[in-house]
């Protein structure tokens, strides 16, 4: 069994590898962008990039015949990207001033997105259907940060509209000419092989451990799988980079609600015998939700004493599964 942990923790540091590569990519591709557009493009990427260790393990855990694992991780990865995570980035940062009047729609769109399963689920399971619709509320939410990103950068559109085509041809030669495409595939191919020996280890571990692949994959699994998004957001906030934090922590949780399990139910459709399993990670979510609203509308800052509240929401949620064993 030591060997089994060990195994899974340098599994997790690969995963954690892989993604790195994968954002390193997404970040020199889009270089030669127009600043507004390469914030919206680096927002949607690195939300995207960073949530692909869910994605694999979505993908493997659905052709393993073991979608609820997959379910777990994706719920419990939203509560720690919301409590956790940001808690973590606060904490560096010692506080994280919040621009602009974010929490109109995107606040409300990452609420709404992170329910949308949870609604979803409410009949006794996840359909294909069910995960269609999860797509499409996905590629609206994509629609609407795109749209948005156009609406405020029209002027530097118009800029970056006037360089010819030739120009824009030999940036992209230079761009693939460094190596990007070949680290993408190889951050890509990293993480297939370490989230399918990953969702294998889980199998063979929960059963000796004595708590439900539930429990596990809502604790456990939803910590490995946010190294990348809490090694962003630690990195970003040491450099006050307070938008790509916002932006990634938003993203992801979108990302990991909507297309993910949309993805995972496509795959492999599936009951949930026992709703009450997910019962604690669903009011976890609302209650750390509504704690990040309310400090960040009223001050329009998240402070450092407000982050150690947000982690301490996390440890009790973790102590709860762990104790109740479901």
């Amino acid at each position: 069994m030591p060997l089994k942990f060990l195994a899974l923790i340098l599994l997790f540091v690969l995963l954690t590898v892989g993604t790195r590569l994968v954002i390193r990519a997404f970040d020199r591709l889009v270089l030669g962008f127009s600043n507004r557009g390469k914030l919206a493009v680096a927002a949607i990427l690195v939300a995207l990039s960073t949530s692909l260790p869910e994605l694999f393990i979505a993908v493997a855990a659905g052709f393993s015949g073991r979608p609820e694992i997959s379910l777990a991780n994706l719920l419990g990865a939203n509560v720690v990207n919301l409590s956790l995570v940001v808690g973590g980035a606060t904490l560096i940062a010692g506080s994280l001033p919040i621009v602009g009047d974010y929490w109109h729609w995107e606040l409300a769109a990452m609420f709404f997105a992170g329910l949308a399963p949870v609604l979803l689920l409410m009949d006794g399971g996840l359909s294909r259907l069910d995960g269609f619709i999860l797509v499409v509320i996905y590629l609206l939410y994509l629609e609407g940060v795109i749209i948005d990103g156009k609406k405020k950068s029209v002027a530097e559109a118009s800029v970056a509209a006037k360089r010819g085509l030739l120009t824009r041809v030999k940036e992209w030669h230079r761009k693939k000419k460094d190596g990007s495409v070949l680290i993408l595939f190889l951050g890509i191919a990293v993480m297939m092989f370490s989230a399918d020996q990953i969702v294998k280890l889980i199998v063979q571990m929960t059963p000796t451990l004595g708590i439900s692949s539930v429990v596990f994959g809502l604790v456990m699994v939803s910590l490995g799988t946010t190294l990348p998004e809490l090694t962003l957001s630690v990195g970003a906030a040491a450099k006050k980079e307070v938008a790509l934090i916002m932006g990634n922590l938003f993203g992801s949780i979108v990302t990991n609600a909507t297309l993910i399990v949309g993805v995972l139910a496509l795959i492999s459709p599936f009951e949930t015998e026992k709703m009450a399993n997910y019962s604690l990670v669903n009011m976890a979510f609302v209650v750390v939700f509504g704690l990040f609203w309310l400090f960040t509308s009223t001050k329009k800052r998240l402070d450092r004493f407000e982050g150690i509240i947000l982690i301490g929401v996390f440890l009790v949620f973790a102590g709860l599964e762990l104790m109740l064993r479901v």
